[in-house]
């Protein structure tokens, strides 16, 4: 059992998917925290999903645990190996599992923790939304949830979505603190302006300099519902709205999605492919309106990084961000998932009403900083990780 001390600093291990952009910027935030020293144990060195771009810590050290090189690529982050070995080479005081069941990485840290009568922290991406609408008998599933939830130290929780999805599982509220996922602001906000003072130049080179656009972002999958905003679009477009689509990514439902843009009236829907960063922040700062369809959703990044760029939001409620960064009729709006009437509707409000875009736009940038300013990760690691090792019950973070 580990005993607090002012005199130390506590090793913590993380024990995550892969060394991308967005979880570097999550742990070099926290980093500086002077009670604790990070390390990531990484499941896999690159995330299947290519959207989520490597890119190391440059604050914390990391690195990859072994797994079983004989198993298809799509089954190895699920299955690690000396995982033990690994955690008693470093004899961590506590374990943050980004996790709740679904990999052997996740089991091994829960049993290491049990038999070293060490603290376990949780955080995952669980969303209320997606649990509740999901079909299927997951009696199981939300059984072994439920124990390794309640036996969790402390879980960190990524936004309001999150924090009803652990108390479904039987949390308390004590075991709640707030830590949603960061991105490196100062950065982003930097090329953001950078990129402002050739927006008229950009808009002109995509050649919607006349039109209002509308951008997405994300993989190119059935849930993410770029058809939806397709057939929104579109209908705009008819009704004689000069609107445009700008869909940013690539994925295997792409050659669905070019067959629904080939149909669409000239200039209505336009898929740009994969972009690099640069490409991304220059696309948000070209658009009039953002938004993002998904049937399922656990946070979206893009969310955050389309409201720092001052956009309008206009979302599903299965985008776990929805609750935290969307206030309805101030920066933009959140409609039922799949519901394309409401969705047109959402969408006609804003493309309609060039101040109604301009006073949504600045209400994004307000929210998220006041969303930021309210819940900074480093102190609900900083909450969490004293509560879990028993240096400071009583503060909640949640």
């Amino acid at each position: 059992m580990i005993t607090c001390s002012q005199n130390r600093r506590y090793r913590v291990g993380v024990i995550c998917d892969t060394p991308s952009i967005q979880l570097s910027a999550q742990y070099d935030a926290v980093a500086d925290l002077d009670d604790f020293e990070f390390r990531l144990l990484c499941r896999l060195p690159e995330h299947e999903n290519p959207a989520w771009t490597p890119g190391p810590p440059k604050r914390v050290p990391f690195e990859c645990l072994d797994h079983i090189h004989m198993l298809p690529s799509r089954m190895r982050p699920y299955f690690n190996i000396n995982v033990a070995g690994v955690l008693n080479r470093y004899d961590f005081d506590a374990l943050i599992l980004h996790g709740i069941y679904d990999s052997a990485a996740v089991w091994q840290g829960i049993w290491w923790c049990r038999r070293r009568r060490r603290p376990y922290l949780l955080r995952c991406d669980g969303n209320i939304k997606k649990e509740i609408d999901a079909p299927g008998n997951r009696l199981l599933r939300r059984s072994v949830a439920r124990r390794n939830t309640r036996c969790a130290a402390a879980l960190l929780c990524i936004g309001t979505q999150n924090c009803k999805y652990y108390s479904f599982l039987g949390a308390e509220e004590r075991q709640m603190f707030m830590a949603p996922w960061e991105i490196d602001y100062p950065a982003l906000q930097s090329r953001l302006d950078r990129a402002l003072s050739k927006r008229k130049e950009l808009r002109a080179a995509l050649g919607v300099d006349q039109r209002v656009v509308v951008c997405s972002i994300g993989r190119l999958l059935p849930t993410k519902g770029f058809q939806d905003a397709m057939a929104a679009v579109t209908r705009l477009v008819s009704m004689g709205f000069p609107a445009t689509l700008l869909i940013a990514g690539d994925g295997p439902y792409r050659q669905e999605l070019e067959a629904l843009a080939a149909r669409a009236p000239s200039g209505a829907v336009r898929l740009l492919g994969n972009l690099t960063r640069d490409g991304i922040v220059e696309l948000l700062v070209s658009a009039d309106v953002f938004v993002l369809c998904s049937y399922v959703e656990a946070w979206g990044l893009v969310v955050n990084e389309a409201a720092l760029a001052g956009l309008p939001l206009l979302i599903s409620d299965a985008v776990g961000a929805g609750p935290d960064l969307v206030v309805p009729g101030r920066n933009g709006f959140v409609y039922p998932s799949g519901a394309g009437e409401r969705l047109y509707e959402s969408l006609r409000e804003i493309v309609g009403r060039k101040e109604l875009r301009e006073s949504m736009g600045r209400a994004s940038r307000e929210i998220l900083d006041g969303w930021h300013s309210r819940f900074p990760a480093k102190e609900g690691y900083r909450k969490a990780l004293h509560y879990a090792l028993g240096c400071g019950a009583g503060e909640q973070g949640a």
